[in-house]
This record gives structure tokens, C-alpha cells and sequence, in this order.
């Protein structure tokens, strides 16, 4: 939902981005420029910027309301032998920088644009023995928490959920991930409540959970 009371949803089969007026009761779908791009997941950063995912492009985009236009991103740096591949998860900060989830390569990055390849990329923790090599981060939440920002995302290959804790000036600080009780939980879905409480949507198992401080198993990440 934007600033001005307009609720922006993706249509992942029709490859559209569609908005709908509470107000008017009225719809409007603005076709991707892209085919088949999988849209996955959005932002609304404010009233005339809406950010999205689509997976199968690797790329994020931005959709200007105002002047009805789109402005796609790859996330495939340059020269490069890690992809960075199938974004998929988007979330902003404080700041209105988008965050989002590299489901493929397990990484979570933070655009920044007109720098080399446009993202800070964050490789998430390791698997445990006998689990997946990628962690297939999925979807992601924003929760400033003050002095630390906190993201919180869902992997759902190794069935875990984790928090990535960065300073304000968004240098990541730490990490902790939590595996929940069954390996078929595939935890998707996640957002934030005031409280900085995060649920998560447990596709395998029916169900949804909530995850609170303290958090344990704290593990430092490298930058990349």
C-alpha cells in the first residue's frame, strides 16, 4: 500500500503490475515491459516509485506512476562468477533503499546504484552438513530497530529463518539463523509487527510462526 492510499499487487502469470483505488473501487494494470519476467514480489518506496522483482529476468525494476514508465536493473554484475541470480524477495529501509534476496546464489543485497554491478551483495550463512549448498532466501522484511537495522528473510531450502543486522549506514554487522523443527517447514512469506516481532509463512507445514527476541546462534558475516 503507497503513501496515498493506493494498494499495488503483481499479477505473476499475466506479467503485470496492477493498482487498485480503495476509493474509486477501480483497477489499472500496466504490462511489463519484459515477457515472462515471473514477477515475484513489490515495494511501494513512495507515491511514484513502486519496486519489484522478476526472478526469471535476474533483474529488479522500478515503475514510475507519474510518467507510466519502467526502468529495469539486472542484478548480474559484470565479469563476475557468482550470478547474483533469480532476486526474488524485495523490501526498503529506512533510507528507501531496496533490499532484496539472490534465490538462487544465497546472497542478499542492497542496491545502490551507479556503483559497480548497482548492489552491495551479503552472502548468507553456510548450510549445515547434510542440507542444501543454497539456502534459497526467499522473501524479506525491514525493521529498524534504532541503532541497527534488522532484515529478516526466509530460506527455503534448508527450512530456516534468519535476521541480517547492519548498521545504519546499512554495513552489514552479524547474522543469526535460526532451523526450525521440521525440514519440511519451506518458510516463505515474512513480515515485521511494531513490536520487531517477525512471522513467517511455513508453506510445508500449514502453519505460520513467530519470532521474537532474543535471538542466539549469532554468526558473522563477511561483506562481498
Amino acid at each position: 500500500v503507497a503513501p496515498n492510499g493506493l494498494v499495488w499487487f503483481l499479477e505473476q502469470d499475466a506479467n503485470k503490475l496492477a493498482e487498485f483505488n480503495p476509493g474509486a473501487t477501480t483497477f489499472d494494470e500496466h504490462p511489463y515491459i519484459r515477457a515472462n519476467a515471473g514477477l515475484e514480489d513489490l515495494v511501494a518506496i513512495n507515491n511514484d516509485q513502486i519496486q519489484f522483482t522478476a526472478p526469471l529476468l535476474d533483474e529488479i525494476a522500478k515503475y514510475i506512476p507519474s510518467s507510466d514508465q519502467f526502468a529495469p536493473v539486472s542484478t548480474r554484475p559484470p565479469n563476475s562468477s557468482t550470478a547474483f541470480a533469480e532476486p526474488m524477495g524485495i523490501t526498503a529501509d529506512s533510507m528507501g533503499a531496496v533490499w532484496i534476496t539472490s534465490f538462487a546464489d544465497s546472497y542478499i543485497g542492497r542496491f545502490a546504484g551507479g556503483t559497480t554491478g548497482n548492489f552491495r551483495w551479503t552472502q548468507t550463512p553456510g548450510p549445515a552438513s547434510g542440507e542444501r549448498p543454497d539456502s534459497g532466501p526467499a522473501q524479506i522484511a525491514f525493521y529498524n530497530a534504532g541503532q541497527q537495522w534488522r532484515l529478516f528473510y526466509s530460506e527455503y531450502n534448508t527450512g530456516r529463518i534468519s535476521l541480517l543486522t547492519t548498521l545504519t549506514n546499512s554495513g552489514p554487522s552479524g547474522a543469526v539463523t535460526y532451523p526450525l523443527s521440521s525440514s519440511a517447514a519451506k518458510p516463505w512469506g515474512v513480515d515485521v509487527d511494531d513490536d520487531g516481532c517477525a512471522w513467517f509463512a511455513l508453506t510445508g507445514v500449514n502453519a505460520v510462526a513467530e519470532w521474537c527476541a532474543p535471538s542466539a546462534l549469532r554468526t558473522h558475516l563477511p561483506s562481498v
